[in-house]
């Protein structure tokens, strides 16, 4: 079926980028607040490795075609693409916090949950997203 899309691609692109950040934020603030303490008490290391990773998140998703419309409007055509580029963002932390010697000062289950939960919540807010934009296009 063809659309008659309600907004432009440009749009489209900004608000799934948005979305990705504000998950994998939001995913990594509750994993916190449940599994360590109080989030409003976060120390800055677990801020600045959450920083640190939705830049290489976003810088890796945009050199992918994960913010491509077509991409977006295909889903879930390259959900296993999301999904092993959230691995390489893991693996590169990991190794990032090995080499400074800090890995010693986050929690594993914070780092892999975080990791597992924003990865599932992205692949199920983009296919949302869609979901509210072909009825969009249809209204």
């Amino acid at each position: 079926m063809k659309f008659r899309w309600p907004v432009s691609d440009v749009t489209v692109s900004q608000l799934v980028r948005l979305m990705d950040v504000v998950a994998f934020g939001l995913t990594s603030a509750v994993v916190y607040s449940i599994y360590l303490g109080d989030s409003f008490q976060t120390p800055w290391h677990y801020c600045a490795a959450v920083a640190a990773a939705v830049m290489l998140m976003v810088s890796f998703f945009q050199r992918f075609g994960l913010y491509d419309f077509e991409t977006i409007v295909s889903w879930p055509r390259k959900s296993l693409t999301l999904s092993l580029l959230m691995g390489a963002v893991l693996v590169i932390m990991a190794a990032l916090a090995f080499a400074l010697k800090v890995s010693e000062t986050f929690s594993r289950v914070w780092v892999f949950s975080t990791f597992a939960l924003s990865t599932i919540t992205m692949v199920l807010l983009r296919g949302y997203f869609l979901l509210l934009l072909r009825r969009w296009a249809l209204a």
